[in-house]
């Protein structure tokens, strides 16, 4: 089982470096952005790891996850719904920096505020910054990135592909 999970573990941190790579970005992921998903849980999950999230008014499970800024996933938390977003912070900024060391700054919604962006400063060397959401939007607030110098894109933008770039480019003689 164990030997299972590191060989899929494998296959998917190969697969989203291919992908970074594709999309002219280094490889490694520098930048993260948590959330979490509320989902009603299925008869065959015990009660003792479902909960009641007030919020949602679901009874069920938590996904906290922590994805890089093309949206790839990086991080996974599971708990029960009841459990607040800012509680599951401290297991998910963990995995995530256990992980990749190379990630120097966590965006995070208003749901994450109180001592744990503090938290991650000091003790995981991560940076988290609170994204406050923009009156009458809807989904996570995206923040603008500098990409490459060539100026700003937000995270919902695509970045010109590599192919393009390099075909704008004037060779040398």
């Amino acid at each position: 089982m164990r030997t299972q999970r590191r060989c899929r573990e494998h296959i998917l941190d190969a697969l989203r470096d291919r992908l970074r790579v594709r999309d002219g970005r280094d490889w490694c992921p520098t930048a993260a952005i948590i959330d979490s998903q509320t989902v009603p849980a299925a008869d065959t999950v015990p009660r003792s790891s479902r909960g009641w999230d007030g919020g949602k008014r679901t009874n069920g499970v938590k996904r906290h996850i922590a994805v890089e800024v093309n949206g790839l996933l990086l991080a996974v938390v599971v708990t029960a719904a009841s459990i607040q977003d800012r509680d599951a912070a401290h297991r998910l900024l963990a995995a995530l920096r256990g992980r990749y060391s190379t990630v120097r700054l966590a965006w995070a919604d208003g749901g994450y505020p109180g001592r744990r962006p503090v938290w991650a400063k000091d003790v995981l060397a991560l940076p988290m910054q609170i994204i406050k959401r923009i009156p009458g939007s809807t989904g996570f607030p995206r923040p603008a990135l500098r990409v490459g110098g060539r100026g700003k894109f937000r995270v919902d933008q695509q970045a010109p592909p590599l192919r393009a770039r390099l075909r704008n480019q004037t060779r040398p003689p």
